[in-house]
C-alpha cells in the first residue's frame, strides 16, 4: 500500500510514471488511488493493527520523515511541471502519515481533512496543467512555460496562484488548516520531532510553491 501511494523508500517509480504517462492518466493516479488507499490504511491502522501502535509507529514515523525530507529537497532541483508535482505528491503523503503515526482519533480526522483538501487542490492543479498543455501543443511542460502567464491568462494564473498558496500552507487558505490539524495531532501524541520536521519542510516547500508565482507575474519571456 505504501508503494502504491509513493511513500519513501517505495517512491522511485512515481516521478517517471508521472512524467511518462498521458496527463489525464497522471491526474487520475495522483488523486483517485490516494483517496482509496488512505481509507484502507485508516481501517488497517485504526482497527486491525490498533493494538500494535508502538511497533508500527516506528515504521510509519520513518516513512513520514523520509517522505517529507526527500520530497522537499528533490523538488528543488526539478524543472518539469509533472515531475515536480510527483515529488510534491510524495511530500503530501508524508504529511498524511503523521496522522497514522500519532495513533489517535484526532490524527485520523486530520488525515481525512487533509485528504479532502489535497484532492480538491490537485483537481485544479492537474486541470491547469491539461489546459496549459493544450495551449502549448501537447508537449512536456517546463517551469519556463509559465513565464508571463499572469498577463496572457490572468484567470488561469490567478487560480493556480491560490492553489499554490494552499499547497504551501499559507493562512488563511485551507492547506494551512489541513497541516495544522496533523501537526497538533503529532504534538498531542508526543511526536515533537515529527512535528518540527513537518513545519521545517513546509517552510522549504513554501519556497518552491511560491516560486511559481514569481515566474508567472514577475518574469518576462
Amino acid at each position: 500500500l505504501f508503494f502504491k501511494v509513493g511513500v519513501v523508500p517505495f517512491h522511485q517509480w512515481l516521478p517517471d510514471v508521472y512524467e511518462g504517462a498521458p496527463t489525464v492518466v497522471t491526474a487520475f493516479f495522483a488523486i483517485v488511488p490516494k483517496l482509496a488507499i488512505m481509507v484502507v490504511l485508516s481501517r488497517l491502522f485504526g482497527l486491525v493493527f490498533h493494538d500494535l501502535t508502538s511497533s508500527r509507529s516506528v515504521l510509519v514515523m520513518f516513512c513520514s520523515l523520509a517522505s517529507m525530507v526527500v520530497a522537499a529537497f528533490a523538488a528543488l532541483s526539478q524543472r518539469r511541471l509533472k515531475r515536480f508535482f510527483a515529488y510534491s505528491s510524495i511530500g503530501h503523503v508524508g504529511y498524511m502519515l503523521i496522522g497514522f503515526a500519532s495513533g489517535s482519533v484526532e490524527g485520523l480526522q486530520g488525515i481525512f481533512i487533509y485528504l479532502f483538501i489535497y484532492a480538491v487542490t490537485s483537481v485544479f492543479v492537474w486541470t491547469f496543467i491539461l489546459a496549459l498543455e493544450e495551449e502549448k501543443g501537447g508537449r512536456a511542460l517546463y517551469f519556463t512555460d509559465l513565464v508571463g502567464l499572469g498577463t496572457t491568462h490572468p484567470l488561469l494564473a490567478g487560480g493556480f496562484m491560490f492553489a499554490m498558496f494552499s499547497m504551501a500552507g499559507v493562512p488563511p487558505l485551507a492547506g494551512f488548516f489541513a497541516k495544522m490539524f496533523l501537526f497538533f495531532s503529532a504534538l498531542d501524541g508526543g511526536l515533537f520531532r515529527l512535528a518540527i520536521v513537518g513545519v521545517l519542510t513546509s517552510c522549504l516547500g513554501a519556497f518552491y510553491y511560491i516560486r511559481f508565482i514569481k515566474i508567472m507575474y514577475f518574469e518576462t519571456p
